[in-house]
């Protein structure tokens, strides 16, 4: 990730500095970490995995489908096998200001950008040569397929739209709303107050708002907030009308 680096270097220069205590004893806490602007082509295969993508970099000129936006030093208290859940939940945190710098828009729109934020850990194999790190990625996908992506950042320098809007194929998953798709977002609801809302409150603000918000003749989807993505911060609903 070439321009990428001069520009991420510079943006997320909070995100790479220490973060916690790092084991003192590991020869190189950071040993086969990727570099931040590094340019990937892996597969929808590698990117469901928890621990990297192998392979080395490509060039940034050359087709590939993945940025490294970040890589987040990881305290001893985290595990990086078996229950790993607090990892990530630390992990998606630290890159959130690396994500929305290397996208491009605020962490409400990416709800509907066709980009993806993707989190990994290090291979068994590093952790045995003392690897703690962990590394934030960004994708676009179309069904359960990885596609190209630009190579400078932010990604989307525009208003949302075509290969940059993500919409929702039959099977709801995530395409870039320039390729054939069956949904389409209208609205992004924000739910206010700290404490959870229950499913079923979530559910009546929900049909509410997406009901407002979509066309006649359509119909529309959306889903709640599960108590562990509130927990972590999340408090965005998004309304997709069918097409």
């Amino acid at each position: 990730m070439r321009l990428c680096v001069t520009v991420l270097a510079v943006a997320l220069a909070a995100v790479l500095t220490p973060l916690g205590a790092v084991s003192a004893g590991a020869a190189d806490p950071l040993v086969g970490a990727p570099v931040v602007g590094q340019c990937s082509n892996y597969d929808y295969k590698a990117m469901v995995k928890e621990t990297a993508p192998s392979g080395g970099p490509v060039d940034c000129a050359s087709v590939h489908t993945a940025i490294t936006v970040a890589v987040v030093p990881l305290p001893d208290r985290l595990p990086l096998t078996g229950d790993t859940g607090k990892t990530f939940a630390y992990l998606i945190k630290q890159c959130r200001p690396a994500f929305t710098a290397a996208i491009g828009v605020s962490h409400k729109k990416q709800h509907i950008a066709a980009f993806i934020r993707t989190l990994y850990l290090p291979s068994k194999a590093l952790v045995e040569q003392g690897a703690r790190w962990g590394r934030c990625d960004v994708v676009s996908m179309a069904g359960t397929k990885l596609v190209p992506i630009g190579a400078a950042t932010p990604l989307v320098t525009s208003t949302l739209q075509g290969d940059t809007l993500r919409c929702l194929n039959k099977k709801k998953l995530s395409t870039p709303c320039s390729r054939a798709h069956a949904w389409e977002p209208t609205k992004i609801i924000t739910l206010r107050g700290s404490s959870f809302p229950a499913e079923a409150k979530q559910i009546r603000i929900g049909r509410r708002q997406c009901d407002a918000a979509t066309r006649r003749r359509s119909t529309y989807i959306f889903w709640d907030i599960s108590r562990a993505s509130w927990k972590h911060g999340e408090r965005h609903i998004v309304c997709w009308q069918s097409t």
